[in-house]
């Protein structure tokens, strides 16, 4: 496959756009290269998939925005929210068209990629199963072609953590966040710089603070006398869990 920058020099404008969160400029330029591609061209799916990731991470932000609205007591658009749902079913399309041609194409890590933004998509639309079946896919076709400490697994650990969350299964949700605390560790080992360890080990400490909730949550479903959040006190991160084990 040719560079598609060389080939459509707009295509950097459009991923600093999406990278700085100017996802409406970015999408229109998107929206513009594909405007009079010929569907058959063999660079449509790598297109396809740049521009649906655009939209699910636009999406993506809305809700968060709405999120912060709904709990600031603030009024909603329902217009924007309508905008962000279309984008999510246009990717949604997009990712189809992709998921088939990367399948043809035995281009696994863009299939995987696929996989795992259909999964989005999926948690996005509190389609949870839906979104477990996704993320479980992606983990089968990224097992083909990475070794298991390959660092882009935590994404995909950390998503199947949410999608087991959501559907209650809290033992399940703290396995995942475990092989995301795990892939995260191997990587600490691999950097050399103490900034990007140091950023890393917040990370992990982060990741440890949503596994001990879950266990929390699931110690609840079985004893509902339980208070409904924790005491600070029976929340404990060992902050050394995160450093690198001395040689």
């Amino acid at each position: 496959m040719e560079d598609l920058v060389e080939a459509f020099p707009m295509l950097s404008e459009a991923r600093a756009c999406i990278v700085q969160g100017e996802f409406e400029h970015g999408i229109e330029i998107y929206s513009e290269i594909l405007k009079d591609m010929n569907p058959d061209d063999e660079r449509i799916p790598y297109l396809y998939i740049e521009y649906a990731d655009a939209l699910v991470k636009s999406s993506n932000m809305f809700f968060i925005e709405e999120i912060s609205k709904i709990s600031g007591k603030k009024g909603l658009n329902l217009e924007e929210r309508k905008v962000a749902e279309d984008d999510l079913e246009i990717a949604w399309n997009l990712l189809e068209i992709c998921k088939n041609a990367f399948s043809i194409l035995k281009d696994y890590s863009m299939l995987a990629r696929t996989r795992f933004l259909l999964g989005e998509i999926c948690l996005l639309n509190n389609e949870f199963r839906s979104g477990l079946h996704e993320f479980v896919e992606c983990v089968a076709v990224m097992d083909k072609i990475y070794e298991k400490d390959c660092f882009k697994y935590a994404d995909v650990y950390q998503s199947l953590a949410n999608c087991y969350e959501f559907l209650e299964d809290f033992e399940r949700g703290r396995e995942y966040y475990d092989k995301a605390i795990g892939i995260y560790r191997a990587e600490q080992e691999r950097r050399e710089s103490e900034e990007e360890k140091n950023e890393i080990c917040d990370v992990i400490t982060e990741l440890l603070q949503k596994a001990t909730e879950l266990k929390y949550k699931k110690e609840k479903l079985e004893n509902t006398d339980l208070p409904d959040e924790p005491e600070s006190d029976d929340i404990f991160i060992d902050i050394n869990a995160c450093k690198r084990n001395k040689k």
